[in-house]
């Protein structure tokens, strides 16, 4: 889901109510780290809008995007600078 609501330059996140395998993880000793990318909304253009219909579409497992990276191969991310 958390696809479907890419917007190019927003970082969103989207944290499910399910969190079943945390408990399993604890209870069978495994360590839990919590990881973030930054920026990673900068690797690829989306079309901004439509929300409800691409959550929609994703529901049914569905892709509801369309991306856009670098121009000449546009499957591969932007070349983001660092910093």
């Amino acid at each position: 889901h958390e696809a479907s609501l890419h917007e190019y330059g927003k970082d969103r996140v989207v944290v499910s109510n399910k969190k079943g395998f945390i408990k399993y993880a604890l209870q069978f000793g495994y360590k839990v780290v919590p990881a973030y990318s930054f920026g990673e909304c900068y690797s690829y253009w989306n079309m901004p809008g439509f929300h409800k219909l691409r959550m929609w579409l994703a529901a049914r497992d569905l892709p509801g995007i369309v991306i856009f990276g670098f121009p000449l191969l546009p499957w591969l991310p932007f070349q983001t600078p660092f910093g």
